[in-house]
């Protein structure tokens, strides 16, 4: 007859693999972000004129207009800088 012994059950391989997917996603986001900066910081410095599409030049407004009701925005200008 053999008797049951408390031995510890040995953890599951799964919160590895977890912890670097979580690892991975962090590093993948806080580089697109360095990125996006360092592309809006160029395009800054360098003095050209990004022109926003009227698609996203109405959105803005309707946003706007939507969170603001008695307030009036105009964007004469499509340009970011």
């Amino acid at each position: 007859m053999s008797t049951k012994t408390d031995t510890p059950v040995a953890p599951q391989k799964a919160a590895p693999k977890r912890r670097l997917r979580r690892i991975g996603a962090w590093s993948f986001s806080v580089l697109f972000v360095l990125s996006l900066a360092a592309f809006v910081g160029i395009i800054a410095m360098t003095g050209r004129t990004v022109t926003v599409p009227d698609w996203l030049h109405d959105r803005i407004e309707e946003r706007a207009s939507t969170a603001f009701p008695g307030g009036l925005l105009s964007l004469a200008k499509r340009n970011l800088w």
